[in-house]
């Protein structure tokens, strides 16, 4: 991975002098475009430069919780398509932060944890021998994944993501279409309740693995089958 102000040289010269040596030649070479800061070129002459340490540690003092150096990862890779230049604005990283981790992601997950600890004591239910829902069942088709796992071969990380953040808005739909809290009001709904909300968890862990630990479960395995979330909230 190299900058595309200077591919000729690793394009072109480069594989030249390995021709010449017979050494193996780059089986890919990829041209990265500029971060820009405000829609300008960083210039340290300019003053214009964006240090990742204050951003991450801002970041963790606005939100109380070490979430920095994750936010601003995923604001990098959401926002620059590989290739072409990308921009960095403060504000534009406080409004994907907001939408897509805190108010989406986060917000889904502490719902669904929230419901999980107090409709269930804190333990994600068993479905039983229900059948997987057709909008849950999209999130786990071969299509998505290989949608998902093609982006990241193909270096697209923002097509990537977009696709795999889908899966937050399909399971708030779904949601919204059960309505949980309100089949916990009647015990006759008690199975398809515990059915909903294993169903919204386990769609929400399968598309971001590792999140588990992050949300106070226990137990080394990520599947639910086999977690206990007390505290979820």
């Amino acid at each position: 991975m190299i900058g595309k102000e200077i591919i000729r040289f690793h394009a072109v010269y480069w594989p030249a002098f390995l021709m010449a040596a017979e050494l193996p030649l780059p089986e890919k070479i990829f041209a990265h475009g500029w971060l820009l800061f405000e829609q300008e070129k960083m210039s340290k002459s300019k003053g214009n430069v964006a240090y990742p340490e204050p951003i991450v540690k801002a970041l963790d003092e606005l939100t109380g919780a070490k979430v920095g150096n994750d936010a601003l990862r995923y604001y990098l890779l959401r926002e620059t398509v590989l290739g072409q230049d990308g921009n960095f604005s403060r504000d534009a990283l406080l409004t994907r932060y907001n939408a897509d981790l805190a108010n989406g992601l986060g917000n889904l997950a502490s719902r669904i944890l929230t419901m999980i600890e107090n409709y269930c004591e804190g333990i994600i239910p068993d479905p039983g021998n229900a059948t997987v829902p057709l909008r849950i069942h999209e999130l786990a088709s071969q299509p998505h994944r290989d949608a998902v796992l093609s982006s990241y071969e193909n270096l697209e990380f923002s097509d990537a993501l977009t696709v795999t953040w889908a899966a937050v808005e399909l399971v708030d739909k779904y949601l919204v279409e059960e309505k949980p809290w309100v089949l916990a009001q009647k015990t006759e709904n008690r199975k398809q309740l515990e059915q909903v909300l294993y169903f919204a968890t386990e769609s929400l862990r399968s598309q971001h693995k590792g999140f588990g630990a992050r949300w106070g479960c226990k137990g080394h395995s990520p599947t639910y089958a086999s977690t206990n979330c007390n505290g979820a909230t």
